[in-house]
Order: C-alpha cells, then sequence, then structure tokens
C-alpha cells in the first residue's frame, strides 16, 4: 500500500471509530498496534479514570545516545453526532461522538512520522518520544499525561505539535511566533428573582430582564477591550424557564472568558462580580452570584521553537504558503507541555482548495486529506534536522 493510501486508511478509521475524553480505549490500542509493529517501546494506559486506562507515549531511540524530541498528538473526539454526506464513507459509527476538531489527523501524522523514519531506516542521534494525549477536549489530558512523567526518562528537551485549521488551505501552514491560543476560564451567572404568572408586568426581582440587561454589560466590556489587551467574554448556555405562563425564579447563564495574560483576566474578573452586584441591586433580584473556574492557561510557544518549525516549512511547502498568525482565542492544552519545555504548536491547513472549509467543532466537519502527507514531511524534516548526526 502506497504511504498516502496508509494514511487516508488510517485516519477514516480512526474517524469512523472516535471516543470521547477519558474513554479513548480504541484509540490507544490501535496506536499501540502500530507503534508496536514499528518496533517502538511502549508505555500505555497512563491515565486511569473511572477504571478506563487510556493514553500512551511510544519512544523510538536513534544509534547513538542525544537529545530527545517529542511530537504530541491529541487523540479524544467531541459529543457531536456527525450529519452524513454524499461520498463519505467513513461516517463516525458511534452515534453522538465525532471527530470534529481534527485528533484524528493529528494521530495519523504522528504515526506516521514514526511509519516514515522506521520504514525508510532513517539514521539520527538521540530519541523521538511521541506523545498519544486522551482529554484535551476537556482540557485536563496534558497536565495530566505530564505528572505521569512523560517528559522525563528520557528528559524530553523540545517538543513539537500541530491542529488542522480550516481557515487554511491544505499547502498552507500557519506559525504563531509565542502568543497562539488563550486561556480559558469558565463562568457562570446565577440569578434569583420573584417567578409567577407571566401576566405580572411588574420589573421588580424579573430575572429574565435582568439576564438580558446582564448579557449587554457583557457586551459593553467586550467593547471595551477595542485596542487594548484582547479578552472575550461570551455566553453560550442560559437556562431558564419550563413554561410560557410561568416567570421563572431562577436564571443560570454560562460561558468563557478568554485572553492571554492573567494580570488581565484578574482585572476583569473583579468587573464581573461588580457588575453581578449592580445587577442584583438594579432588578432587586435576590441573589446574582458569579462563579468563576480557572481552566487552561494560555498557550505561548517558544520564540526560537518556532523559529525553527518555520525553517521546516519553508522548505517543505514553501516561504509562500507559510504564514504569521495573529493568537487565537481557542484553547488548547498543550499550554501545559509549553509551560515544562521549549515548544511551539503549529496549524496546518485542512481546507480544500475549492474553499470547502467546515467549521470545526461542527457535524459536518472534514478535511482535505492532503493534510497528512504535509503534516509528515514537516515533522519528519524536524525530527531529522533536531537530532542530525
Amino acid at each position: 500500500m502506497k504511504f498516502e493510501a496508509w494514511l487516508s486508511e488510517t485516519r477514516r478509521d480512526f474517524h469512523k471509530h472516535p471516543e470521547l475524553s477519558h474513554k479513548e480505549i480504541r484509540t490507544t490500542e490501535k496506536i499501540s498496534e502500530i507503534l508496536e509493529e514499528l518496533g517502538l517501546k511502549i508505555k500505555k494506559g497512563l491515565i486511569k479514570k473511572d477504571g478506563i486506562n487510556v493514553g500512551l507515549v511510544g519512544l523510538l531511540e536513534g544509534e547513538e545516545k542525544g537529545r530527545t524530541l517529542a511530537l504530541r498528538a491529541d487523540i479524544d473526539a467531541l459529543p457531536i453526532d456527525e450529519k452524513q454526506r454524499d461520498g463519505v464513507d467513513y461516517i463516525s459509527e458511534n452515534k453522538g461522538v465525532m471527530h470534529a476538531c481534527g485528533h484524528d489527523a493529528h494521530t495519523t501524522i504522528m504515526l506516521g512520522v514514526a511509519k516514515h523514519i522506521v520504514e525508510n531506516r532513517i539514521k539520527f542521534k538521540g530519541n523521538v518520544k511521541f506523545i498519544f494525549q486522551p482529554a484535551e477536549e476537556v482540557g485536563t489530558g496534558a497536565k495530566e499525561m505530564i505528572m505521569k512523567g512523560v517528559l522525563d526518562n528520557p528528559y524530553v528537551d523540545r517538543i513539537l505539535a500541530c491542529h488542522v485549521h480550516p481557515a487554511l488551505n491544505a499547502g498552507e501552514v500557519g506559525i504563531h511566533k509565542e502568543r497562539a491560543f488563550a486561556l480559558v476560564d469558565g463562568i457562570k451567572f446565577s440569578l434569583r428573582g420573584n417567578g409567577g404568572h407571566i401576566a405580572d408586568t411588574r420589573s421588580l426581582g424579573d430575572p429574565i430582564l435582568a439576564q438580558a440587561y446582564l448579557v449587554n454589560l457583557l457586551s459593553d466590556l467586550n467593547a471595551e477591550n477595542v485596542n487594548k489587551e484582547s479578552f472575550s467574554i461570551r455566553i453560550s448556555k442560559i437556562n431558564a424557564g419550563e413554561k410560557v405562563n410561568i416567570m421563572p425564579n431562577a436564571v443560570e447563564l454560562y460561558g468563557t472568558f478568554r485572553g492571554f495574560k492573567t494580570e488581565v483576566r484578574d482585572g476583569v474578573k473583579a468587573r464581573l462580580y461588580q457588575i453581578c452586584e449592580d445587577v442584583r441591586k438594579s432588578f432587586g433580584l435576590e441573589e446574582c452570584e458569579l462563579d468563576y473556574f480557572e481552566g487552561c492557561p494560555a498557550c505561548i510557544n517558544e520564540r526560537e521553537t518556532s523559529n525553527f518549525i518555520r525553517r521546516i516549512s519553508e522548505h517543505t511547502v514553501g516561504e509562500g504558503n507559510t504564514k504569521n498568525l495573529e493568537p487565537l482565542f481557542f484553547g488548547e492544552d498543550f499550554a501545559y507541555f509549553a509551560n515544562e519545555r521549549p515548544s511551539s504548536i503549529i496549524l496546518l491547513g485542512c481546507a480544500h482548495e475549492k474553499g470547502v472549509a467546515p467549521r470545526a467543532h461542527t457535524s459536518t466537519f472534514d478535511i482535505d486529506e492532503k493534510v497528512l502527507k504535509i503534516g509528515v514531511d514537516i515533522f519528519s524534516k524536524a525530527v531529522l534536522e533536531y537530532l542530525k548526526k
């Protein structure tokens, strides 16, 4: 089987059998089988939760001792029901679960690097450590893997990773010099007022009106952000009411704060508590409380490592196809690895040249599979350059 066909077949197998965070049992076993056939040393089942052991590391040793380069891939999927599409015969077979963020591609690319190096008997000095990490979508997997010692024995000197990016065409590569992905915190507002008959037009204690005003205040706070340190506050979920003729006495709003500096986060956090108190007083609510959950830190690339992978990208896809990118408000728990070792995560364009680019985290997300070989080429060259004899 030609290498490109193997990449496509492998990726589609993962795509057909997606698994949620901390439940990547089949995925872990499939990765392990491939790496063991290639002769790598395997440590699997590194993360245990609810009696399930998932995640693994494969070690490929060179002819001589030297530095260790780690390549990380995330392996979990999302709770999304994939939509049937004409001409696509690799739709998820696990109802309600889908690789809608490209982790099947990331996993395949790093497996492809191992396969390319081993089967072509490419010589190098040092080690390549392949880290296949569960639970990226819930923001805990990287931290858990680090706690299990994946960056030691042998000690990892530098870490590289990738994420497919539908805003770029296949053949284009996006590089962040330093700031790559935002810190992501969870927020929950709890409003409690006066329930009753909807015909009662008194607004005092009305949590529905209060939450509408609260959302507007958050929008104003975002607007103040223009030409200042970037952050974003968005509400994504509202729980309120059961019947059209009953005014609920409680409303809950859920969302996220995203930014890049902890001092900015701390300032915004103080403003949010003040907004809660203002809303409570203005609408005569019994309660307007904020629960704030600090989550994944900002993902900051190391400049020298980014410059290194940029040179590799320019040599592989060309200088014109290697793009400088502005920081993104997506979250990425690769941040934990970046806090421990010099690291860089790059974005691989996955949109078809004809402009078909379904958004990530949607039921129609898919990739141009040309990105698989491009990813393998980039990271294989990175291995050989960093660990050259």
